[in-house]
């Protein structure tokens, strides 16, 4: 969490303005590991939390603006947090579907075989922007296999796209067309689904958009939800598999058909994925 405020600002002259902040960083661990502040808000275990708080001096092109001062504290602490900021070696999420299983790790210690097939099939993307990495797993409605990202400059609390709210948004990347598309995902709102159990806690409905040119998709939609895992398991005849911490699901719909059935298991309370209920409604609210 960030702070800062401005000690003062002069004209240096009509271009530039030379700007005097004082910036508190705070960030939060649960048993050493450095997390979210959701997580820490979250967790009943062993926490704390360090205070970093620093003047710092920069120039901004005229006229002053704020939002160009808040820029500059973003790239500050962008470099504080490349310098100084562990990230953990674990996978963040397990996911399975059709017998297949994919997991999530911070880009900064992915597997160099995920590296490598990204840098291979995707060489103009900027592995820096990527905050989040999937290994490759087969998607069957699409035909191919898929990589999945989460962006560092997607906003972490929600926004919106052609007035659509949206919880987050992830981009795919197909490996056997070398294509991608961004995968958002919405609220529920009225949506109601005769698929789906009256026992299933609905949290979010996926669509596809920026699909690039070349690529064609079929008309499919995510529903992602949570429950109890013993009438969840047994009604859409699902394996028991389990996260120590936390597990929730989706289905994957095409013409009012469920044709994939997925589950998320998270085994650390510090993962980034793994409480979708406060994610959601932390997201609505802010």
């Amino acid at each position: 969490m960030t702070n800062y405020t401005v000690l003062n600002y002069e004209n240096l002259n009509d271009n530039t303005i030379k700007v005097n902040v004082l910036i508190n960083h705070t960030k939060y661990f649960v048993e050493n590991e450095e997390v979210s502040l959701e997580i820490y808000n979250l967790s009943n275990r062993d926490k704390g939390k360090s205070d970093l708080n620093f003047e710092e001096e920069f120039e901004i092109t005229a006229p002053y603006l704020e939002e160009k001062v808040q820029n500059k504290v973003n790239e500050i602490l962008n470099l504080i947090s490349n310098d100084t900021m562990e990230y953990s070696n674990n996978s963040q999420e397990i996911m399975s579907v059709d017998d297949i299983e994919r997991e999530f790790y911070f880009c900064k210690t992915a597997p160099e075989s995920v590296i490598s097939i990204m840098t291979e099939k995707f060489p103009e993307i900027n592995l820096s922007d990527i905050e989040l990495i999937s290994t490759p797993a087969y998607h069957s409605i699409i035909g191919e296999d898929i990589i999945s990202c989460f962006l560092k400059d997607d906003p972490s609390e929600g926004f919106a796209i052609d007035g659509v709210n949206l919880i987050t948004r992830s981009k795919k990347f197909c490996l056997n067309s070398c294509k991608h598309f961004d995968k958002c995902y919405k609220f529920v709102e009225n949506e109601t689904f005769d698929f789906m159990p009256e026992f299933a806690e609905l949290l979010a409905i996926s669509y596809q958009t920026n699909i690039q040119e070349g690529l064609v998709l079929p008309n499919f939609y995510d529903v992602y939800f949570g429950g109890d895992p013993d009438l969840i398991e047994n009604y859409f005849d699902l394996p028991t598999k389990r996260g120590a911490y936390n597990t929730y699901y989706s289905v994957t719909v095409l013409n009012n058909e469920i044709i994939r059935k997925k589950q998320y298991c998270y085994d650390e309370e510090a993962s980034i994925f793994s409480n979708w209920n406060y994610k959601v409604e932390f997201t609505r609210n802010n």
